[in-house]
Formats: structure tokens, sequence, C-alpha cells
């Protein structure tokens, strides 16, 4: 049995946006007309900070489990983000997918070594209908749904041996 806790950390350190279509200075600074027209925005890659703290268990023995950003980022074996919106005067859609791998590597109890496999998958989509603007804010009403899967397979040196 693998049991895990993980903590993640939503801070976002890089996007590249790229638009698509013509979005107008108006809309740009708070108007919600589009007159009429769909705007669409693509987001296709940006990163999160994510660390993973917590314990990993393998039947009666556990051990700490600790890896810092740094220590994710240099251990990144695939990544693969998607932002994507569509508006029309008050209405918005979007839809977003984010996919992880890390392939970490840590020294288990009696100094054996771990190879650790994590994988993080978040699907989400939603809508979004303005309501009304002041001076300072825009005031939406949102509504949505999200998917998230995150998997950890822990193997150490000898189990690979084995098979």
């Amino acid at each position: 049995m693998i049991s895990a806790i993980f903590c993640r950390l939503g801070v976002l350190t890089l996007a590249t946006l790229y638009s698509i279509g013509n979005i107008s200075t108006a809309h740009a600074i708070g108007s919600n007309s589009t007159n009429g027209e769909w705007e669409y925005t693509l987001a296709p890659l940006f990163l999160w900070a994510q660390g993973i703290e917590g314990t990993s268990g393998i039947g009666p023995t556990s051990a700490p489990l600790d890896i810092t950003f740094k220590d994710a980022l240099s251990n990144l074996d695939a990544t693969f983000t998607i932002h994507f919106e569509m508006k029309r005067d008050k209405l918005t859609l979007f839809g977003e997918y984010q996919y992880v791998n890390l392939g970490p590597e840590a020294e288990g109890p009696m100094g054996v070594k771990l190879n650790i496999g994590f994988k993080d998958t978040i699907a989400e989509f939603g809508a979004g209908y303005w309501l009304f603007d002041t001076e300072k804010t825009n005031w939406e009403l949102l509504g949505g749904a999200q998917y998230t899967k995150q998997k950890l397979d822990v193997s150490s040196h000898h189990d690979r041996i084995r098979t």
C-alpha cells in the first residue's frame, strides 16, 4: 500500500499568452461588449510552481516525502498545459488542461535508492457571465467543474532487478 499527502503551491511563475482574433481596446479596458463577435484567447504553455510534501508508506514502513519546486523542476520528465477562452459580450467559456510527470529519486529506509514516479492531471471547464462593473472591479458569475488525478509510484532498485 502506498499512501501520500500532497501539498500543491499554486503560484503562477510563467505565462505565455497568445491571442487569436480581434480584441478591441474598449474590451481590454473593461467594456464587456464584443459587438456580438466571438473573441478567442489561447495560453498554450504556462508553469505552476509545485512542491510535494508528506509521507509515503509501504506496509508498516513510512518515510517522509519532501520535493521542493527546485527538485521538481530538475526532475521534470514531461509537462503539457493549455488554457482556452471564448468570449462574446457578457458570456465567457473556458477550458484548461494540465499534465505533469515527475521522476525524482530518493533514499529510503536502510539506504535503499527509491525511484519515484508522480503524475498530476487536471482538467477543468466552466462559464462566466458578466453582471456589472464599478470603477475598479468587474463582477462576474462563474461556474464550472474540475477533474484532478494524482498518481504516485515508488520502486526500489531491487524491485527493478526482479522484474
